[in-house]
């Protein structure tokens, strides 16, 4: 959840979560939505002990940074559990507050794709569910308070409905019902169990996902089995077109690494074209398999590293280091592989590994290289110093020293000297 500060059960909901959120370069934000106190809509994670928050606070708050960093749209993910009169509520804090920035309709009368994120600049897009008139939902499921779960509002507000224009998430069925009978404009939320599901079937039938990503905004979201805020990792859905894998930005982890290298391809705006295999009709691509067409050999040289520091809360341990790097490659499957130098005994201010690794890369276009430095101690176990994630295509060949950053994403002192090579398959 984007809005709890710790844990999915007893954190706090923040609008600085938000705030941090939009600085890191995240498009697309989440509310879960419940009538409150005074005729104010309150947010907080559903069926849990976490500490609500007004929906006018947050709103109030993204005001502030929604363009701040990129002036490209920020869609609003609305799980809608609010009475008929909250939710016009809802829909006059965001018209008042977002004024003109608001779609509040479509760009043309007639459409059959979706306007580019450049015709959508500086507009705030809502995605939730749009009711027909005087229907009323089922119960939510108590297992997953979220966009696949339907939300039970006694009735729909024209008001809000009326804002949902471009990203309308609707059940789904099964592929053959999404690609014949959805619309553009309707969009589809999967538990990462479900997209599991569909990425595991047998070869030609995973491949229709694809289909329907070139169609349809898809997002995927964690499972409830995830309290604690851990995340999902993003790439096998990237594969196959996913616009929107949703994160717990409070995580700091390796898939948030990950996901802050794929989108720095361009300049961290938060939106990536794709490539265009994922695009074209005239092309197949199947994330299982090899993609010899444009396939690379990579050859990185981990010559030395200058300045590693012990990770902060080992600064009182007397102890030197004993650093080694990790190489981690992520992308389509046949592109994993993992590496790793030896370690350097007692030795954090210029360790020398002059380690050669070799590597073949099947899909450069979706291929994150991530760089980890990390302590050897005496008992085989290891810790965290540093790390780096770059997409292939942004890496640069020859000499090159690679910045590190801590878990938090902030850069730390040292680095890494590497020569890179690469070469046509």
């Amino acid at each position: 959840m984007l809005y709890i500060r710790d844990n999915q059960v007893y954190g706090d909901c923040t609008p600085e979560t938000y705030i941090h959120a939009l600085r890191t370069g995240c498009r697309a934000v989440e509310m879960d939505c419940y009538d409150g106190e005074n005729g104010e809509p309150i947010v907080y994670h559903g069926n849990t002990f976490t500490k609500p928050i007004t929906f006018r606070e947050i709103i109030l708050a993204i005001k502030t940074e929604a363009f701040s960093i990129s002036p490209y749209p920020i869609f609003f993910n609305i799980e809608n559990h609010c009475s008929y009169e909250q939710q016009g509520i809802m829909a006059r804090l965001l018209k008042n507050t977002f004024k003109d920035h608001l779609l509040s309709k479509p760009l043309v009368d007639d459409f059959e794709t979706l306007p580019s994120p450049e015709e959508l600049k500086y507009k705030v897009i809502i995605r939730s569910r749009r009711y027909p008139k005087g229907k009323i939902p089922a119960d939510p499921k108590t297992d997953r308070s979220n966009d696949e779960t339907e939300p039970n509002p006694k009735n729909y507000h024209p008001e809000f409905s009326n804002l949902i224009i471009y990203s309308q998430i609707v059940s789904f069925m099964n592929i053959t019902h999404t690609l014949c009978t959805q619309k553009c404009f309707h969009s589809i939320s999967f538990k990462e169990s479900k997209m599991d599901d569909l990425i595991n079937q047998v070869s030609p039938e995973h491949l229709d996902l694809i289909r329907v990503t070139k169609q349809h905004i898809v997002r995927v979201y964690p499972g409830a089995k995830r309290q604690d805020s851990s995340n999902i990792d993003p790439t096998d859905y990237w594969s196959y077109g996913v616009q929107m894998v949703a994160l717990n930005y409070q995580a700091n982890d390796k898939a948030m690494c990950l996901q802050g290298a794929f989108f720095s391809d361009n300049g961290g705006c938060g939106y990536l074209l794709k490539p265009s295999f994922l695009l074209s009709d005239n092309e197949l691509f199947d994330p299982k398999e090899k993609y010899h067409k444009k396939g690379k050999h990579l050859q990185i040289h981990i010559i030395s590293g200058q300045h590693l520091p012990k990770e902060k809360n080992c600064i009182e341990d007397r102890d030197i280091v004993d650093p080694y790097v990790e190489v981690i490659t992520y992308g389509i499957r046949h592109d994993f592989s993992e590496h790793r130098t030896p370690s350097v005994r007692n030795n954090g201010l210029n360790p020398i590994w002059d380690y050669k690794i070799n590597i073949d890369i099947f899909c450069p276009e979706l291929c994150l290289i991530l760089f980890q430095v990390r302590d050897k101690d005496r008992y085989g176990s290891s810790t965290f110093l540093g790390r780096a994630c770059i997409p292939f295509t942004g890496l640069q060949l020859g000499y090159r020293h690679i910045k590190l950053k801590a878990k938090d994403g902030d850069y730390i002192n040292g680095t890494i000297f590497v020569h890179i090579k690469i070469e046509d398959l």
